[in-house]
């Protein structure tokens, strides 16, 4: 029986810890009908260098896959779409340089797309922090089931779901737009939902999500609060576009502030100054249901009131630490 084509794309940029261990993960996956796409994003140590070592001991594979470099340094969403417009698969499989996965990922996640006539197939995955933990995968009822998960943050990773390419390359795109590096793949994975007919999920987790205390998605800064902006700008066009801008407008509103409550309780008060009044109205309305400490954190920066915010982020480092 013929196989499809699946695609892995992989970008690359300063992962020379993990690169070795994430390339072994997807050379050694049972499905046999496979391309590899690895982007460099202008890698300044010797994460490619690795990477042909790596590829060196698996000669039939190797000649499946393509490498490409980037001009100069883009950024994950420029560099992830790249390697899409590269991939020829049916199906495309993003991975992350620093994670990697189970040998029976691409082929569990095929046969649950073959058998469902699926569009996205979720999987579940592990979170490699200092105390592990297994994640299990969202199941959805249908595409607006799965817009509102990624709107109020229960769906966000793209690495643990095979996606018909389709869903890509035809009609409205669905990347990010460079520069957004940070709810990178929410943003994704909403255009995405919205263009979904059918998506399931496998139960069992085929992921590893390597917690990284220098990757792009920890510390907070200014760059992280445009980033958010640009993200609800996205959802407020698709919304309005869907038709659900009504359905969608408290869920959607109690989120911007919860999104912007966690960013105020890890960035610095000179980045605090510069968004205080960020969503004010949405603030207004849904302030009420936010966790009792990201309110207070919210209500700190609200009145100006610097010194008690910078002493609250450090009880809550504190507190994280024990």
């Amino acid at each position: 029986m013929t196989t499809p084509l699946i695609s892995i794309c992989v970008p690359v940029y300063n992962v020379a810890s993990y690169i070795e261990r994430c390339v072994r993960s997807l050379m050694e996956q049972d499905y046999p009908n496979l391309e590899y796409v690895f982007v460099d994003d202008c890698s300044t140590d010797n994460s490619m260098e690795i990477l042909q070592s790596v590829l060196a001991d698996y000669s039939e594979r190797s000649k499946r896959t393509v490498i490409v470099t980037n001009e100069r340094n883009h950024g994950l969403a420029y560099t992830r779409r790249i390697s899409i417009e590269h991939a020829q698969g049916a199906y495309i499989l993003c991975i992350d340089s620093d994670d990697y996965a189970e040998p029976f990922m691409v082929q569990a996640l095929y046969d649950k797309a073959a058998e469902n006539a699926a569009d996205i197939v979720s999987a579940g995955y592990y979170m490699e922090t200092a105390t592990p933990t297994i994640e299990a995968p969202y199941q959805c009822k249908d595409g607006e089931d799965y817009i509102e998960a990624v709107l109020t943050d229960r769906l966000q990773h793209l690495c643990n779901k095979l996606v018909r390419r389709t869903l890509f390359t035809e009609g409205r795109p669905c990347f990010a737009p460079e520069g957004l590096d940070y709810m990178e793949d929410r943003t994704t994975m909403l255009l995405l939902a919205s263009k979904a007919k059918r998506i399931t999920a496998v139960n069992k987790p085929t992921y590893h999500y390597v917690y990284r205390q220098d990757s792009v998605s920890q510390g907070k800064n200014e760059k992280h609060f445009n980033s958010l902006i640009r993200y609800w700008q996205i959802a407020d066009e698709l919304l309005a576009e869907l038709g659900l801008t009504e359905q969608y407008r408290q869920l959607a509103g109690a989120q911007k502030i919860q999104d912007k409550a966690f960013l105020l309780m890890h960035c610095d008060n000179s980045t605090r100054k510069k968004f205080a009044d960020l969503y004010a109205t949405e603030e207004q309305l849904y302030r009420p249901q936010l966790s009792r400490g990201l309110a207070l954190m919210h209500w700190l920066t609200k009145h100006r009131l610097w010194a008690l915010t910078y002493c609250y982020q450090c009880y809550i480092r504190l507190l994280a630490r024990r």
